[in-house]
């Protein structure tokens, strides 16, 4: 068998070989963002589950609104009505 005389292959990089700082910056972030949203939408979502009453919780928020929209109305409707006294009486009054 006759000797094989070795050969040398080149493989030519047109590339830097590496990946600049600011895409990999950016790389990095998009991740670490993604990650983040994934997290908080998991811990919002367990935290909302948990915390739900369902049906009896929103009737119960709804009625305890509609009661202190009630006491407020009811608080303001004797100053309202004097105030729109005070206007009747002094609605045709001329300044001199």
């Amino acid at each position: 068998m006759d000797q094989v005389e070795p050969r040398l292959f080149f493989i030519y990089n047109l590339t830097s070989g590496t990946v600049s700082s600011a895409y990999a910056a950016v790389i990095v972030l998009g991740i670490s963002f993604g990650i983040a949203a994934i997290g908080a939408l998991l811990y919002y979502g367990l935290l909302s589950m948990a915390g739900s009453g369902g049906y009896t919780q929103a009737r119960n928020r709804r009625a305890s609104l509609q009661t202190t929209a009630r006491r407020y109305k009811e608080d303001s409707m004797p100053l309202l009505r004097r105030f729109y006294a005070s206007i009747q009486k002094y609605q045709n009054l001329q300044l001199s």
